[in-house]
């Protein structure tokens, strides 16, 4: 028999009552929300509820504590769909909420606006009862309350003109113009919304690093926001173990796993310097120096000098009032060990007789000059003061921009072929920064200072060039690169030179040479009847 109409009214009622529970459940408790409603798309399971991890479960209980958040995440956390779902929910319960995502391209930013619109059309009618689609494309999605999200690229004027009630930031540390993106953003923050950054790490001394670190530190920066910092490594995630993590290490090598998975900043970034290698230097290497000389205590000593052992000097020249530093080391050559470095701001002339006076004091040390541009500054005075140890580079770049140093009794090109000073063609940079990372990898040069080492952590990769991060320097680096070169080319080719003479005495002329009772060589040939020697015709 059918039911009375007073019963069906009751039931329609009591199922009101509990939609207008549901709803308001779901507005105070946003995990339920999750839990109960919230649909996705899982890559091998299909559509299913989204289940939080307890580790998402924290994250949106930090979310709605604190007006700024910035996540340093691993890899496949569900950390974009769970900002899908905090958007959403937002969208519904509050009238007028904006969302603005800024990503590194339209596609990624994209993301989040295509699930949050998965997840509204999957939601039971009585949480979308009043809040109709009217805007519904590949970049934005907007809802009859007023509330909207849009996805834009990054660029420095993506934030610009804009009124968010939340900025999200993806893929931060990514992004092109990150500083002025940040900037820009100022405007929109100060009129009272909130912003999470989220990223995994991509080196350090960009803008999310920056403004990462001045979380964990409790800073306030650019705005004076206080950043929340939320850690996401990839052990968080309950489905993942120790095998699991082996496996991406071995897939993309340790380096690139530490930053895709372990929130890992020293190692990411196309850093040129391994993070396990600038650690060891770190302990096992850097010293203070003895001494500080000169105005402001810039040129640093480690060693004095032994007259039993050879030098080289190479110096990296700026100008002296600009950004960049001059900056040079002094090595013993034989040992690879910085014996002397200095870093500051004089002007080429004063630079100039600066390192004449040091490479005269170590010996007479190889002297090598960058002489591009300004340097060429530089490099006159050491020629004005006539010093007999400098280095020079071919004008005709050969093999590799290829320098040979031209010393007394051994030259292989005619001088008029060749320049004062360091030249650093396109070719010759490539192999300067493939020997400073194998120098320092193998662990092979004694590095003392800590100002190199520094440098070395914001040392990157940018666009194919090794360089340092905006914002920071390269200079002892540089000149770090330019001293394993000549070592490895020139003072090598003057070593080969020289062992070259030493057998072909020994073949034509055997009694040239004789060994006396210590063992070391005496080099002598019979003139007239006397005996003359021949040391230096093999540079002893």
């Amino acid at each position: 028999m059918p039911q009375p109409r007073r019963q069906t009214q009751n039931n329609d009622v009591s199922i009101r009552k509990i939609a207008e529970q549901e709803f308001i459940t779901c507005a105070v408790d946003q995990i339920y929300f999750f839990k109960r409603y919230a649909m996705i798309e899982h890559p091998m399971k299909g559509r299913i509820n989204f289940d939080l991890y307890p580790f998402q479960e924290d994250v949106l209980r930090q979310l709605k504590d604190n007006r700024f958040n910035i996540i340093n995440k691993s890899r496949q956390m569900g950390i974009t769909t769970l900002m899908a779902g905090d958007s959403l929910h937002n969208m519904l319960f509050t009238d007028g909420f904006k969302i603005v995502v800024i990503a590194t391209t339209q596609e990624t930013a994209r993301l989040i606006v295509d699930k949050v619109q998965l997840m509204y059309e999957f939601l039971p009618d009585f949480l979308k009862q009043g809040i109709e689609i009217v805007n519904n494309n590949k970049l934005s999605f907007s809802l009859s309350n007023g509330s909207s999200i849009i996805a834009k690229s990054s660029s420095p004027s993506a934030a610009r003109g804009l009124a968010a009630s939340r900025l999200i930031l993806d893929e931060f540390a990514h992004a092109d113009g990150a500083d002025e993106i940040w900037e820009a953003a100022q405007a929109t923050l100060s009129t009272g919304g909130s912003c999470v950054i989220m990223s995994t790490p991509f080196g350090i001394g960009n803008a999310f690093h920056q403004i990462w670190q001045q979380a964990v530190e409790g800073r306030s920066g650019e705005g004076n926001q206080v950043f929340n910092p939320i850690n996401l490594p990839w052990n968080l995630h309950p489905d993942r173990d120790e095998r699991w993590f082996e496996l991406q290490v071995a897939q993309l090598g340790k380096r690139k796993a530490a930053q895709e998975f372990c929130c890992d900043f020293e190692s990411s970034g196309h850093t040129i310097i391994d993070s396990e290698d600038l650690a060891w230097y770190v302990a096992n290497s850097i010293q203070d120096p003895i001494e500080k000389r000169g105005i402001g205590g810039d040129i640093w000593v480690w060693r004095y000098p032994d007259y039993t052992k050879s030098y080289c000097l190479v110096c990296d020249v700026a100008r002296g009032d600009g950004e960049d530093y001059s900056a040079f080391h002094i090595f013993e050559v034989e040992h690879m060990e910085q014996v002397v470095e200095f870093k500051g701001k004089v002007d080429t002339q004063t630079l100039g007789h600066m390192i004449v006076a040091l490479a005269t004091e170590y010996n007479n040390a190889l002297l090598v000059i960058d002489n591009k541009n300004i340097g060429w500054s530089t490099v006159q005075v050491a020629l004005d003061r006539k010093y007999d140890n400098l280095y020079y580079s071919y004008k005709h770049d050969p093999y590799l921009d290829e320098s040979v140093h031209l010393t007394k009794g051994y030259d292989l090109k005619n001088k008029e072929d060749m320049v004062p000073g360091f030249t650093i063609g396109t070719k010759i940079r490539p192999v300067m920064i493939s020997k400073l990372e194998q120098y320092v990898r193998e662990r092979e040069v004694k590095i003392r200072s800590k100002r190199t080492v520094n440098e070395f952590q914001v040392f990157i990769w940018t666009q194919g060039k090794a360089q340092a991060q905006k914002g920071y320097s390269d200079d002892l680096t540089m000149a770090l690169s330019m001293f394993f070169y000549v070592r490895d080319t020139a003072l090598r080719l003057r070593q080969m030179g020289i062992e070259l003479i030493r057998t072909t005495l020994r073949s034509v002329h055997k009694p040239i040479y004789k060994a006396n009772r210590l063992g070391s060589e005496q080099w002598e040939m019979q003139v007239n009847g006397k005996s003359e020697s021949i040391k230096w015709l093999v540079g002893r």
